[in-house]
């Protein structure tokens, strides 16, 4: 049994871009969509004074059209609620462009419900990650809020429980425990208390009894100390003055302290970082009662087992010898739910390449992980978020952006291009397909006056009439009969093609590395001539054509069939565009309501 791991797409990633930067893949060569304004260079601005608040633009104000269809201030405000970042800095950059998409991709999500798109895989999977991950992000947000503590209960913690925030200054009398010597110490322990006790002074009973510093000093205690929470609580208890009850650390020997001072952070100092851990103490404990109601049981532990020595070609799951692995097969159960090896499959298509590798090397962490999950995005579905904004508006355009791939997808299944077409192209367009090996002379030169060197025997630093002259003499030199080879040992100075005997790239009409005023002369040279010299500002080049013409049809075929594709699928794509027919009406008003969704 053979299943796919990952979704059917384009053979070549090179020929995907992203809509609005999001999950949605659409073919090359794809127009750049909205793009987000560039940001000027330079430092942030220290200290400047925070813009004030956009004011509230009448929602009944016209600010474009799509065909018939009015596009109010407050319809651009539904628009734009739950819209990813890029698409809001698209939508101040280039309103037409953006609307254009917008209605792009509402008008081929339509067409994708109506030919039931949702309920095929690899989408309607890509549909279940993308809403459960828009939940998870829904609920930690929401739930933030939630659980973020009031100014009273800042205050009232601080009260409560001020030891995190006190350091205690304090002395120490340390009798050491010795083995086969605890009875000694534990009498030496009780004199020192019934002297305590007797009120005779600290510092005295520390000189007389402590294996420690005679004199009792000890290092400042906080919060974070490394003694025993136990003996720090203890000392808490305590006024200055006062000592603390004897403290056993068995192995070790017996400790009293005695509380001397006390500072305090006050209250202005450590109210943020009150707030920002109880609220983030609330979160733990309701995620660890989600992460406890959560259940997995596996029920196919050979399949996870072997589950990394079943990738196959072209990223495909194949079964384990001696398994017999069928869609329907149970591999295990997570909350309640049986995942068969058909929505494990659809699971891998969904998920991002990184956590795919995760989910084949660890696969028993990634299924609790995926069980917790589900229980969070159930949990927070149930309280309504996912009909609240900006949550619908997020899973919407999830939602849009993955049925547009799929009715891209489709399109460019049902795209087909001829044998003939690809001849036709070929045969129409020699000059594209011409070219040429040859053997380069390079000769640099610096524009910048040379620095002085003591070195006689260093090689001399041209100046740019220099190095012409010398790649003139070597062409003149050529063309006396001198011999290339020989020529490239003596002047050039490109050390690689010098050890290739002086041969350089393959020239390609179609290479963009090329520049025009290399490729041109080279490629409407013949076999033998000399180019040159040719001015670059690196250097000038010398260049003798070895071997030029036409490349075979065979050669390429296959980039004249993605070329054509690319082809049809823009004007396919950018007709479907067009007929959006978008017109902005009120550019102000626009960008008003634009505003008002921050950067």
């Amino acid at each position: 049994m053979k299943f796919a791991l990952l979704a059917a797409s384009l053979s070549a990633s090179a020929l995907f871009a992203q809509v609005f930067g999001g999950g949605v893949a659409i073919p090359a060569p794809t127009p750049q969509g909205p793009q987000a304004p560039r940001v000027p260079a330079g430092n942030p601005v220290i200290g400047q004074v925070k813009a004030a608040p956009p004011k509230p633009v009448n929602p009944v104000l016209l600010v474009a059209t799509a065909g018939t269809e009015r596009i109010t201030a407050g319809k651009l405000k539904d628009l734009l609620t739950g819209a990813p970042p890029i698409a809001v800095q698209s939508a101040k950059s280039n309103p037409q462009e953006f609307l254009e998409w917008t209605y792009l991709m509402r008008k081929l999500t339509a067409q994708a419900d109506k030919e039931g798109l949702s309920a095929k895989s690899p989408y309607s999977d890509r549909l279940h990650w993308s809403r459960m991950q828009q939940l998870r992000a829904a609920a930690f947000e929401e739930k933030a809020k939630q659980f973020a503590m009031t100014p009273a209960e800042v205050e009232k913690s601080f009260r409560d429980n001020p030891l995190p925030y006190i350091t205690m200054k304090t002395k120490i009398l340390f009798i050491a425990e010795l083995t086969g010597k605890e009875a000694e110490a534990k009498a030496k322990l009780d004199q020192a208390v019934a002297d305590l006790r007797a009120k005779k002074p600290f510092d005295e009973v520390v000189s007389k009894y402590s294996d420690y510093n005679k004199d009792g000093e000890f290092a400042p205690i906080a919060y974070d100390s490394k003694l025993p929470e136990p003996l720090r609580l203890s000392i808490a208890k305590v006024k200055p003055g006062e000592t603390c009850p004897p403290f056993h650390i068995p192995g070790q020997g017996h400790y009293i302290f005695q509380l001397t001072a006390v500072d305090s952070k006050p209250m202005a100092e450590v109210r943020e970082e009150i707030r920002k851990n109880g609220s983030e103490f609330r979160f733990k404990q309701w995620l660890d009662k989600q992460r406890g109601d959560s259940t997995l049981n596996v029920v196919n532990k050979g399949f996870f087992d072997s589950l990394s020595q079943m990738m196959g070609e072209n990223n495909e799951l194949t079964a384990a010898a001696g398994q017999d692995i069928k869609p329907e097969t149970p591999l295990a159960e997570i909350n309640g739910k049986t995942l068969t090896a058909k929505d494990f499959t659809g699971l891998m298509k969904a998920v991002p390449p990184g956590i795919r590798a995760n989910a084949v090397r660890q696969p028993a962490e990634f299924l609790s992980q995926y069980a917790l999950v589900l229980k969070i995005a159930d949990s927070v579905a149930a309280e309504g978020l996912e009909k609240k904004q900006p949550w619908a508006g997020r899973i919407a355009y999830d939602r849009g952006q993955i049925l547009m791939q799929g009715m891209v997808d489709k399109y460019m299944d049902a795209l087909r291009v001829m044998p003939d077409d690809q001849k036709k192209v070929y045969d129409a367009n020699p000059d594209r397909f011409s070219q040429a090996k040859v053997r380069l002379i390079y000769i640099s030169y610096s524009l910048a006056p040379p620095p002085p060197n003591p070195d006689p025997a260093a090689p001399k630093i041209l100046t740019e009439p220099e190095a012409k002259t010398r790649a003139e003499l070597v062409i003149q030199k050529l063309k006396e009969g001198a011999d290339f080879v020989d020529m490239v040992n003596r002047f050039s100075e490109d050390a690689d093609s010098r050890a290739r005997k002086g041969e350089g790239p393959t020239i390609s009409a179609a290479d963009p590395n090329i520049p025009d005023l290399i490729k041109k002369p080279v490629l409407a040279a013949k076999k033998g001539d000399i180019v040159g010299p040719v001015k670059l500002p690196n250097g000038y080049y010398v260049m003798q054509v070895v071997e030029g013409g036409k490349k075979a049809y065979g050669d390429v075929k296959d980039q004249i069939y993605d070329e054509i594709r690319q082809e049809r699928f823009q004007a396919w794509f950018d007709g479907e565009k067009k007929a959006t027919r978008i017109k902005v009406i009120d550019a102000k008003t626009f960008q008003a309501v634009v505003a008002g969704f921050g950067n």
